[in-house]
């Protein structure tokens, strides 16, 4: 086969659940490391789309501003209630930028003064489409412009959490941290990123 050749083939694609999230069947074959096809096999993918994360840091005051909420996907490892990163979906043609200045405002009642890059990257490629993008978000938390907490319409219950770098740095050693975008923008924080 020519080198430009397809690597995979999708011979059907079926929608097996389109709730909050859809969830798609696939049946595909794909060349592997020695060069051969496997599958056709089925395979399952949740379609995330695409979402942001930022980790909000108050310089002048070296405060990192963080939420908590209830997760039930992850009640098997933790009490259901994770610290996370300001974190939400694309809505339609915004920018990642755009998205993560509204999930800002909606979940904490700030908005960045500034935005850095910090990578983008799949989530869980195994079985989900979900592309992240992860910035770090200087603000100043002196000018709120709400009380943060979430979208009632969307069932967000979130918490507003404001810790000092050495209360970060003690939740990391002690475990606090379980996802991953989180553990991804506290080290490099901590190893002299902000």
């Amino acid at each position: 086969m020519a080198d430009d050749a397809p690597a995979f083939t999708i011979h059907s694609v079926e929608t097996v659940l389109d709730d909050w999230y859809r969830v798609d069947a696939a049946r595909v074959s794909f060349r592997t490391a020695a060069g051969d096809w496997a599958g056709p096999q089925r395979v399952l993918c949740l379609e995330r789309g695409e979402s942001i994360a930022a980790l909000v840091h108050d310089p002048a005051r070296d405060l990192f501003v963080f939420v908590r909420q209830f997760r039930y996907p992850s009640l098997r490892h933790s009490d259901g209630w994770l610290v996370e990163l300001v974190a939400g979906g694309i809505d339609g043609d915004e920018t990642p930028e755009a998205a993560t200045a509204r999930e800002m405002v909606e979940e904490v009642g700030l908005a960045p003064r500034a935005l850095k890059p910090l990578g983008e990257f799949f989530v869980s490629p195994g079985g989900t489409s979900e592309y992240a993008y992860l910035y770090y978000a200087e603000v100043d938390t002196s000018q709120r412009l709400g009380t943060g907490g979430g979208n009632d319409h969307e069932g967000e219950h979130i918490e507003v959490l404001t810790w000092t770098r050495d209360q970060v740095r003690a939740a990391l050693a002690q475990g606090v941290f379980k996802e991953a975008r989180l553990l991804l923008a506290v080290q490099w924080a901590l190893a002299g990123g902000c």
